[in-house]
Formats: structure tokens, C-alpha cells, sequence
């Protein structure tokens, strides 16, 4: 009697683990590397859709795992290194490089949190805006 209930127990089991995987957030899209305008903003286009990518991942709920953060690091460096940036790209940047390394600093010190996400994700977005 037992093995039936729990083969009967199973289904109910896994369902809220598979209820996960029909998010109603939107897909996340991001404009192309070209769309970016030349200079500044084309050189470092790659490493902020990147950004762009983890910074949604992780405003979803993840939290940075060794791959995330490595390139976190590598990508942070390279949009803190940008050069011949206008006064608002330079906010812009800033802000997201201010919000990467939180991140990661809060990442590497074990207290990660979601809410830190949501100021990472309009880093991203204030790149976005100023660069395309």
C-alpha cells in the first residue's frame, strides 16, 4: 500500500518544480552589437549585451555561478576602461560598472541577494539608452 501512494505521490511532487519553467515575464531582447553607435559605445557593445544577458539572468531569480562571474569581471573591465565617452555615456557607465561590482562583491562575499539585480538591470538599460 505504501509503494502505491507514493507512486501516486510522485506526479505531485515534481509539479512545482516543472511549474517554474512557464515564466510570464517577457523574453528578454536586447539590440544588436551594430545598433550601438560607433566609437565608445561599438567597442564595448559585446561586453554590455553580456551584462545585459546576466543582468536579466540574475532578475530572474539565479544567483552568479563561477561561469557568471567570471565574466562579469571580464566584462565589467572592459565598459570601466571605455574611452572618448560623452558626459552622459560616462553616467551611464558608470552606473553600470557601480552596479556590476556590487554584484560581484556581494557575490564573492557570499551575501548575494535578487534585489541587487534590479539596480544592475538599469545599469544595463542606462547604457542602452545613451548608446543606441
Amino acid at each position: 500500500m505504501r509503494t502505491h501512494l507514493l507512486i501516486a505521490a510522485l506526479p505531485l511532487a515534481l509539479l512545482p518544480g516543472c511549474s517554474g519553467s512557464s515564466s510570464s515575464a517577457p523574453a528578454f531582447s536586447q539590440p544588436k552589437a551594430s545598433a550601438f553607435h560607433p566609437g565608445a559605445c561599438r567597442s564595448v557593445a559585446d561586453a554590455v549585451r553580456e551584462l545585459g544577458r546576466d543582468a536579466h539572468t540574475l532578475n530572474g531569480g539565479a544567483k552568479p555561478d563561477p561561469n557568471m562571474a567570471k565574466r562579469l569581471s571580464d566584462d565589467q573591465d572592459v565598459v570601466f576602461k571605455a574611452t572618448g565617452l560623452s558626459p552622459a555615456q560616462k553616467a551611464a557607465f558608470d552606473k553600470l560598472v557601480l552596479a556590476v561590482g556590487v554584484v560581484r562583491i556581494r557575490n564573492d562575499s557570499n551575501t548575494y541577494e535578487k534585489a541587487l539585480a534590479a539596480d544592475f538591470v538599469k545599469g544595463y538599460e542606462a547604457v542602452v539608452a545613451v548608446c543606441t
